[in-house]
């Protein structure tokens, strides 16, 4: 079926006897509306790592290799076509634990790039060789899944101090470092840069009474600030900080801050572009929203229970699923992942998710009784027509469409 779903409009659904007609009687379609689905029919392949457990952080994928954090101090890569393990790596313990959140691994210039607390280690792709291992100069811990690569250059934020470093990929060199403060005390993190052409857009949370922060685009052969966008909360209650949801597509950055706003901005200049509202009727002071985009459809993810589908050049909404009823049993409100035309998301009701972008059907769904996952986490990756889903007993290969 083609459309958008919204408040009002009725809505299509498959049943095994026929189509059946249904009202949205509610603000907005419900969740559980959708292609019933049983999730062992998904399941592609299993990838057992449970010893040591799997951690929380998302795998990466490069041309047909897998590369999986598999605990703060162990690396494994994999081979996508059959799970064969390519290569096991043990990294230095010195620094790592788990206070001050190991970062994610991301594949960049053909090194793998790891975090460890005040570090980062490069490995090479092929054999999981250390290539280089690189002391955060400025101090400052890496903030869970912040690492982020373009041409070749690591961007990473580090929190107490708040600080934006640049890292040679290939060889480990700091191209440079800037501190989000004057004073360094400043109790801050600098969040989830965003690397968009000759700009890097990274914002701030300081941890002040109530929450502030502001958003910066920074130049990525120098790390000199371009242009800087602050704002008020809506609420006087509100927090003012940035929010970690955001994605850039090409030019335009769209990011959303803690009192549930989002906005569309020129990665080049800050200009905001367009600007989409809080949840209507969700009163909090802060609201953690996801972002992710394919086919030029925003999707912006809520704790409030609901989905938003808005189009990527102008903000218009498309569609809306969820509703407030459902605010603490089907939230969304950690990293939603895109792939050709599918929104694919873990909310807190412990369902697996994959949405059409263009309509905000339901293409399927899964709960954590249909299929033998141990227990999953809201972290995982796209290859191809496959979503690599994380597993406390190992990793799971999931047919999209």
């Amino acid at each position: 079926m083609t459309g958008r779903r919204s408040a009002g409009w009725i809505v299509s659904v498959r049943r095994a006897c026929g189509k059946l007609l249904l009202a949205c009687a509610t603000a907005s379609c419900s969740l559980l509306t959708g292609a019933e689905s049983n999730g062992a029919e998904r399941v592609q392949w299993r990838l057992p790592i449970a010893d040591p457990p799997a951690s929380f952080e998302a795998p990466a994928v490069s041309g047909e290799r897998l590369f999986v954090k598999l605990s703060p101090t162990l690396v494994g890569a994999f081979a996508l076509a059959d799970r064969r393990q390519l290569w096991r790596v043990a990294l230095p313990p010195e620094g790592s634990g788990v206070d001050g959140g190991p970062s994610n691994a991301v594949v960049c210039a053909g090194v793998v790039v790891v975090g460890q607390i005040g570090r980062v280690i490069g490995l090479t792709a092929d054999d999981g060789t250390q290539r280089w291992s690189a002391p955060l100069s400025r101090g400052g811990a890496l903030v869970t899944g912040q690492l982020r690569c373009q041409d070749g250059v690591v961007y990473v934020g580090t929190f107490r101090p708040a600080i934006v470093y640049a890292i040679d990929a290939s060889t480990g060199r700091e191209r440079w470092a800037r501190s989000m403060y004057d004073l360094p005390s400043v109790n801050a993190f600098a969040i989830n840069p965003l690397p968009a052409g000759r700009i890097v857009v990274v914002g701030t949370r300081e941890f002040s009474v109530p929450l502030r922060g502001f958003i910066v685009g920074l130049d990525v052969d120098s790390g000199r600030e371009v242009w800087r966008f602050t704002w008020q909360p809506e609420s006087p209650s509100g927090w003012g900080s940035w929010n970690p949801g955001g994605t850039c597509d090409g030019s335009l950055c769209v990011v959303s801050v803690d009192d549930g706003r989002v906005f569309a901005m020129d990665a080049a200049t800050g200009a905001v572009r367009w600007t989409a509202p809080a949840v209507p009727g969700y009163a909090t002071p802060a609201d953690d929203r996801p972002i992710a985009i394919t086919d030029s459809v925003v999707l912006v993810g809520s704790r409030s229970g609901v989905l938003t589908a808005l189009r990527l050049g102008t903000g218009e909404r498309l569609w809306t699923v969820g509703s407030l009823a459902q605010a603490f049993e089907y939230s969304v409100y950690r990293e939603i992942q895109a792939s050709g035309g599918a929104f694919l998301i873990v909310n807190s009701g412990l369902q697996l998710i994959a949405i059409d972008a263009r309509s905000g059907d339901v293409l399927w769904r899964a709960n954590h009784r249909s299929f033998p996952l141990g227990g999953y986490y809201p972290m995982g990756a796209v290859a191809g027509n496959t979503w690599i889903v994380t597993s406390t007993d190992g990793l799971y290969g999931l047919r999209i469409r």
